[in-house]
């Protein structure tokens, strides 16, 4: 599907049990290139995620700039794991989607350093996030 039939779809959400309906314009999806990869905090990231998930973009440059977002979080903030696991809980669809930025479009060498991360340094008390990472870079390589 092209990116300006996506643009221009009205598309349907559910929120807080109502049906919303969101219209994705071009415009939209530019914002969306220019802020994907440029996110270093997980509520930065959430936001970006709730003003935009609506729009159920399937465009290459949006996807690979959330994966780089998630990755360089993971990395360089890992001791901000607890916010990320907060966020998860409080939203477990916005996990699916962080976590699903974990693939192969990321570097090898990044995802195995954020593995390494999840299995040498998890805090005690987020060990079955740190096996939600290690599980989600294992199956989107």
């Amino acid at each position: 599907m092209s990116v300006g039939i996506i643009a221009f779809a009205a598309l349907t959400m559910r929120v807080n049990g109502q049906t919303k309906r969101a219209v994705c314009t071009q415009q939209t999806i530019d914002k969306l290139e220019e802020e994907s990869d440029t996110i270093r905090d997980w509520p930065k990231l959430h936001d970006f995620y709730n003003r935009y998930g609506i729009c159920g973009v399937d465009d290459a440059e949006v996807t690979e700039g959330v994966s780089e977002s998630v990755v360089r979080i993971f990395i360089d903030h890992w001791d901000s794991l607890p916010v990320a696991d907060s966020l998860f809980r409080h939203d477990p669809a916005f996990e699916s989607f962080a976590l699903a930025g974990l693939n192969v479009t990321d570097l090898t060498e990044d995802l195995n350093h954020i593995d390494k991360l999840a299995s040498e340094q998890c805090p005690t008390n987020f060990h079955p996030l740190c096996a939600k990472i290690r599980k989600s870079i294992r199956t989107n390589k």
